[in-house]
């Protein structure tokens, strides 16, 4: 169906959400259509997000860890624990970065995705792991906050060099998460950094205030106040015909956090998405060969939209409303942001040891950024030390975006 020529405020949820909906061009699209919508949606998403509670994104109720599938033929073979977070469950457990599973309560592994997720869905659970050792641990569904800014380090190469991992574009409550981003860029600033190794690996996107910001703690001082990317807009959010400017914030705005980063090397792998993309594609122009990607292909998301929620439907829509270009107006990163080759995945059937986080002794992606920023030097684990390594902690609540009620339209906010 193609889009409607207007858009009605009074319609149902699944109608408006067609009208937002981009159709590609199929004189141009390639076989998986990467050039039309493949990122709207309209979800059920129950009581809970009546009304815009869902904005914040703060606080979490889940076990608190992510992992990386390991599958063959069969199925999923183990989960390997990529990162815990703070304050949850699974960190007052014990599960640590890098431990491997193969059996979720009496099931065993191989298993399909859908078995594991349906598993994984119950409020209390059973992880049968198999490395480092075998031991089952129990967990049950707790609430924590869930901070995006998960890792902070400064590594002693010549010069100092920051390392930041970054989960998500989220600015919690009372901007609870800005701050902690803010607190890291000042240490950063204070330490005397001149590289920065920026993790996204494991970061779907988020806010573009939250990116914007980000981008701007990055930035050269003299690329304050510059373009740091074009939105275009579909007929029916805005002007097709204009490009609308993001700007790193001055540095009046953005105050004693800039570090001034001379070079950058960000990670990324298969999940890095969206407002990641963003950063990556909004610095490259200014940094060029200064700015270094390592890991594996990005998602392709070079397109951005709004959440729209209603206190009268238990439905969150997220159409897709604007594609981002960089300063010079270039976009084109639809099949994915490509690191230098050869791609390097953090974890692999037979490596087991993937590294605490900080580790560029074992993280083999962290070692190789080092690497790359130094010219070779900090590869090498005795030349390394950590200097205020921080896991970082939060406390905070939730917060929301509302605007004034118009037609089905209630809350909303801009989501890359």
């Amino acid at each position: 169906m193609a889009p409607l020529e207007t858009t009605d405020p009074s319609m149902s949820p699944e109608r408006y959400f067609e009208t937002l909906r981009y159709r590609a061009d199929r004189s141009v699209a390639v076989a998986d259509d990467i050039y039309g919508d493949r990122f709207s949606a309209l979800k059920y998403a129950g009581p809970a997000t009546r009304g815009g509670e869902s904005f914040s994104d703060t606080k979490k109720t889940d076990f608190g860890f992510e992992v990386r599938y390991f599958t063959g033929s069969d199925g999923i073979r183990f989960c390997q624990i990529l990162y815990v977070l703070p304050g949850s469950p699974a960190e007052r457990a014990g599960i640590r970065r890098g431990d491997r599973f193969n059996g979720i309560d009496a099931s065993t592994m191989p298993m399909s995705r859908s078995v594991y997720s349906s598993l994984m869905a119950a409020q209390r659970v059973t992880l049968r792991f198999n490395y480092p050792q075998k031991r089952d641990v129990t967990l049950e569904k707790g609430e924590y906050y869930d901070t995006p800014v998960l890792y902070r380090a400064v590594f002693e190469t010549s010069p100092r060099t920051g390392y930041l991992v970054f989960n998500h574009f989220t600015p919690g409550e009372g901007d609870r998460f800005l701050n902690e981003l803010d607190d890291a860029f000042r240490y950063f600033r204070e330490q005397g950094i001149a590289h920065l190794v920026l993790d996204l690996r494991y970061n779907g996107g988020g806010e573009l205030t939250v990116a914007r910001r980000l981008a701007s703690l990055i930035a050269r001082r003299e690329m304050l106040g510059q373009v740091l990317v074009y939105k275009e807009y579909n007929r029916c959010f805005g002007n097709p015909a204009a490009f609308e400017a993001e700007r790193f914030l001055s540095e009046g705005e953005i105050g004693p956090y800039n570090a001034d980063v001379r070079r950058l090397c960000v990670i990324t792998s298969e999940n890095t998405a969206s407002a990641s993309e963003l950063i990556i594609h909004g610095l490259k122009p200014y940094y060029g060969e200064d700015l270094i990607v390592i890991g594996e292909t990005t998602v392709g998301k070079n397109v951005g939209g709004v959440e729209i929620t209603n206190s009268r439907y238990e439905w969150e829509v997220h159409p897709i409303t604007v594609r981002i270009y960089d300063r010079d107006k270039v976009s084109g990163y639809e099949t994915g942001i490509v690191p230098e080759l050869p791609e390097l995945a953090e974890a692999t059937y037979d490596r087991p040891d993937i590294g605490a986080l900080g580790d560029a002794e074992n993280d083999p992606l962290l070692r190789r950024a080092l690497a790359r920023l130094t010219g070779g030097e900090a590869a090498s684990a005795g030349l390394l030390s950590l200097q205020g390594s921080v896991p970082v902690r939060s406390g905070g609540g939730a917060t929301e975006t509302s605007l004034p009620e118009r037609g089905l339209i209630e809350a909303r906010r801009a989501v890359y």
